[in-house]
């Protein structure tokens, strides 16, 4: 039963913390749904304002994989720092809408089944696309002059991320340009026999080699590198915080199944420690159980029948003592009846300590016997022990009126002054009597 006990205090305990923890999640949740729901808000906005974005288009084929189409180019790429923007936007133009797919076979594909719906669409075959890099020692020689003159030149492909299957596709978009941090910068870099190729500043102005430049004001806010920049924050977020509420309700349902095991654990449990209460209930009231209640019932009369055995023990020991001490009295009664040293006084005085004795004695009788009386009633059940009492009782009652008798006829012989040999061995027979019979009842 304690064994059940114990089991389902520690089951309860671990479903209060279950419960705990699932309220933790909930409030977690709730807060998370919150922030999905901002999120959300905003992603459909940026949708809506931008639908370019949002590539739609027909499968031109049962079971056609869609990742053959990459998206427009715009969507591939991301921006290494903020300040490029303006100068990748003024280099790539138009090409940023183009579409990205995996070879030309898909292209045609995608023409041939009108798979947009009648909008005009230029393909990117990443495949067949000739990209146009610049060559390396040219690259070092760039770099140099910016150093030169203290400031950055760097290719535009360089200046972004992207998957490198499409690297082809990239260098296309923004090969054969460098991004320059300063107009003079630019036209060094865009004149200069040994390296002459188009160069782009931070602000979007265009220096190309033949001799013209073109810029003017650019409103970053009207940039789709920037826009889909900002898109692509609000998606991951959106993106992250779908994952944290799916693992949390994961971890709730978890939560939830555990709760449900240990609550059908707890209830077996109950179960079980209902059924043994019963049990022991049964056993407790039939005859086996009045036996057990009954084993334990003697088994705690012996307990304090081994004690009464010690008392007695103690009181038999002591009787021996007096014994020993009466028979040096009567080595002394001998030896002066022989000289004829005894006298009157001496038997009274000796007369007055065995009286005090006996009274000590009969005190003893009587606490004897009322050890014997509770003695039978605990043991009432066990009739050897009832009838062995009762004889006890019997011979200290016959031992008590026969000691008194003896006492007082002995006492009136002793105010007679003569026969003093004779009284003087009378008390002593009586006291070595009343010894003997004590002795035997303690044994």
């Amino acid at each position: 039963g304690d064994v059940y006990k114990r089991q389902i205090q520690a089951n309860q305990e671990n479903l209060q913390w279950l419960d705990d923890k699932n309220s933790q999640l909930t409030e977690k949740k709730a807060t998370i749904q919150e922030q999905l729901t901002v999120v959300t808000r905003n992603l459909n906005e940026l949708q809506a304002s931008n639908p370019a974005f949002t590539l739609k288009f027909r499968d031109p084929e049962p079971n056609f994989d869609r990742r053959k189409v990459k998206g427009r180019v715009f969507s591939l790429f991301e921006v290494k720092e903020q300040k490029f923007i303006k100068a990748l936007e003024a280099i790539a133009g138009g090409k940023l809408y183009n579409v990205v797919v995996d070879n030309e076979m898909t292209s045609k594909l995608l023409l041939k089944k009108d798979c947009f719906s009648g909008i005009s669409i230029i393909f990117i075959p990443n495949n067949k696309i000739v990209p146009q890099e610049i060559p390396q020692d040219k690259v070092d020689l760039i770099r140099r002059i910016a150093e030169d003159n203290q400031g950055e030149a760097r290719p535009a492909y360089e200046l972004i991320k992207y998957d490198q299957n499409l690297k082809n596709t990239m260098q296309y978009v923004f090969g054969n340009t460098v991004v320059c941090s300063t107009m003079e910068l630019a036209k060094k870099i865009a004149f200069n026999p040994r390296t002459r190729c188009k160069c782009v500043t931070l602000e979007g102005d265009v220096v190309d080699p033949s001799g013209t430049l073109t810029g003017g004001y650019m409103n970053a806010q009207t940039s789709i590198i920037q826009k889909y920049q900002n898109y692509r924050v609000t998606f991951n977020q959106y993106e992250i915080r779908n994952k944290e509420l799916k693992e949390i309700d994961s971890q709730i349902e978890q939560l939830r199944q555990e709760s449900e095991t240990k609550n059908q654990q707890k209830n077996d449990l109950e179960i079980k420690l209902h059924q043994l209460n019963l049990y022991k209930q049964k056993v407790k009231e039939s005859s086996v159980g009045r036996i057990q209640e009954r084993i334990e019932g003697l088994q705690k009369q012996i307990v304090e029948l081994n004690q009464q055995k010690g008392r007695l023990q103690e009181m038999r020991e002591k009787c021996r003592n007096d014994l020993e001490e009466l028979q040096q009295e009567q080595t002394q009664f001998t030896a002066q009846s022989q000289s004829g040293g005894l006298n009157v006084k001496f038997l009274q005085d000796r007369s007055k300590k065995l009286k005090k004795e006996m009274d000590e004695i009969q005190k003893e009788i009587a606490k004897l016997r009322t050890d014997l009386r509770d003695s039978i009633a605990e043991s009432r059940n066990s009739e050897e022990i009832a009838v062995q009492n009762e004889e006890k009782k019997k011979k200290i009652y016959l031992t008590k009126e026969k000691l008194k008798g003896e006492v007082d006829l002995s006492l009136i012989h002793i105010s007679e002054p003569t026969r003093l040999l004779s009284i003087s061995y009378a008390v002593f027979c009586l006291k070595k009597k009343k010894l003997s019979n004590m002795l035997y009842l303690a044994s």
